[in-house]
């Protein structure tokens, strides 16, 4: 046991040399040799703890840091690694503390306000975000990485000039960044200069060949365009990312790529969200499955609606074990494995079903309503979904068409804000009625058309083979592609563009007219 600092010193220049050349095995055996020689030096865990962060080890970085902070509370970079450690695991509540007690032992830590602010921007709260990087900045305004997080933020709330400024400068400060030029490619391809949005994400790449984000980011580039061909390989770059890291981790077994199933099994995995699925489970009766077993591991919110798909074996509700199984394939791969194009989208529909009971209830219920038209309104998305402000067209928008006579509105928006309830009383609000996906699909069954944003009820009613109005954002989701009017996926889609961005009063204006023709075709 060592008590020296000049020995520490000596120990730690030749782990952090190791460290550097990026021979991790030996900065860490050495790292690991500097605990044992000074168990009670602070400033030994703090940089041990600090390296751990840094090869990812964040559970065992944890707990180095909490020894340092027991020998030196006040060692602000200490609480500042520990939140690191904290939010890498997932304890954003309990990092954001260790960051604000970084903050208040020295108010100069750049790093701890822009980690706050990604904490922040995970919840959704953008402004509060914003705040913290540009507090960020002002400490230090040479660094590269917080003006390309403050530009994401600053784009989520529509502030997409700024939000160009700001990666801009981020390439200035640090021009061998892949990552500026990739969220540059993102803004560009937002606002549909779509040739500046290519040139970014090939530059990135040429930085960084292997950068999944960017080869995502391109795959999503592509298929918006239509063409599939160069889009959807690229488009397996998501299974890279971070995001994917719940998912990925149960592909034990070998990946499936068309191969016959006879005798065999393959275990499906969804991914993304409600719409996704629904959108993409067309696929799954496509499968020759032979004499093989087909398992589908979902959400459990969704188990009731897939099951309506007969060429499903079992339905594993995530979280619960999987079988042992041949193969498998993420869901939205299949369109990959059917080598599918833009002319050869499987569009059989309706391809769910829906429950025959909860059909004759509704029947009954929407037979005793007088008006002649029957339609059903959703103008929000899941407000846990990073997108969502460009999923929410806003109530008042959808007001003025309430007064068009004869045509009855059900709301199908499965959770209200306080401030819409008051402004419903012309319409029926069905949300409470809706627990699974099978009782909205039974409500669509009896309705005349379906009006909504981009949401999981747009995929749904196309599913079914239901008249749908879906209404989109200027860039919209990949897969209402560009300059159409009419859906690949959904025969019985009419989709509605906005002309510039945030445009909902003219996508409400040919609504209104739309659904005026229809009136005056009543009789």
């Amino acid at each position: 046991m060592q008590t020296s600092t000049s020995g520490l010193e000596q120990l730690l220049s030749e782990a952090k040399a190791f460290e550097e050349k990026r021979d991790y095995t030996a900065a860490q055996t050495k790292f690991n040799e500097i605990l044992k020689q000074f168990p009670n030096n602070p400033t030994a865990y703090y940089e041990v703890g600090t390296f751990y962060n840094h090869i990812g080890q964040y559970e065992r970085a944890k707990n180095i840091l909490a020894n340092a902070l027991k020998q030196q509370p006040d060692n602000a970079n200490a609480w500042l690694s520990l939140g690191v450690s904290l939010q890498s695991l997932k304890s954003d509540s309990e990092s954001e503390k260790c960051y604000r007690q970084a903050i208040a032992l020295n108010a100069n830590l750049a790093a701890a306000y822009c980690n706050l602010g990604i904490i922040y921007r995970n919840k959704g709260l953008f402004h509060e975000a914003i705040q913290f990087y540009q507090r960020a900045l002002a400490i230090d305004p040479n660094l590269a990485i917080v003006y390309s997080a403050l530009s994401n933020a600053l784009l989520m709330i529509g502030e997409t000039e700024q939000a160009i400024t700001m990666q801009k400068k981020a390439i200035e400060l640090s021009p061998g960044q892949a990552k500026a030029y990739n969220g540059l490619g993102m803004i560009m391809q937002l606002t549909q200069h779509f040739d500046e949005a290519l040139m970014w994400y090939q530059k990135a790449l040429s930085i960084a060949p292997t950068y999944s984000e960017a080869q995502f980011n391109l795959g999503l580039y592509y298929l918006q365009q239509g063409d599939f061909k160069q889009g959807l390989p690229r488009y397996e770059a998501r299974w890279q990312l971070l995001t994917a890291n719940p998912i990925r981790s149960q592909f034990i077994y070998p990946r499936w790529n068309g191969e016959s199933l006879q005798g065999k099994s393959l275990l499906i995995f969804t991914e993304q969200g409600y719409g996704d699925i629904i959108n993409f489970c067309r696929y799954i009766p496509l499968i020759n499955k032979a004499n093989g077993k087909i398992y589908l591991n979902c959400q459990l919110e969704m188990v009731s609606l897939m099951k309506t798909l007969s060429c499903i074996d079992r339905i594993i509700p995530r979280g619960d074990e999987n079988p042992a199984v041949d193969y498998y394939i993420p869901l939205q791969s299949l369109p990959l494995v059917f080598e599918t194009t833009l002319e050869t989208i499987p569009a059989n529909v309706p391809y769910l079903t829906t429950d025959q009971e909860k059909v004759a209830y509704w029947r009954d219920f929407f037979e005793a309503q007088p008006a002649k038209l029957k339609v059903g309104i959703c103008w929000r998305g899941r407000p846990n979904l990073v997108n969502t402000i460009n999923r929410t067209c806003g109530l008042y928008y959808f007001e003025p068409l309430f007064s068009i006579p004869n045509i009855a509105f059900f709301s199908l928006q499965k959770e209200l804000l306080p401030e819409e309830e008051g402004r419903l009383s012309n319409i029926i609000c069905l949300g409470d009625k809706l627990n699974d996906f099978t009782d909205t699909a039974a409500i669509i069954e009896q309705l005349d058309l379906v009006i909504t944003i981009d949401t999981s009820i747009a995929h749904l009613a196309g599913a079914l083979n239901k008249p749908v109005w879906n209404l989109l954002p200027y860039t919209p989701d990949w897969r209402w592609f560009l300059n159409r009017r009419d859906s690949p996926w959904y025969p019985s889609m009419h989709l509605y563009r906005q002309s510039a961005p945030n445009d909902w009063k003219s996508i409400f204006t040919q609504v209104m007219q739309d659904l005026g023709t229809i009136y005056n075709s009543l009789g």
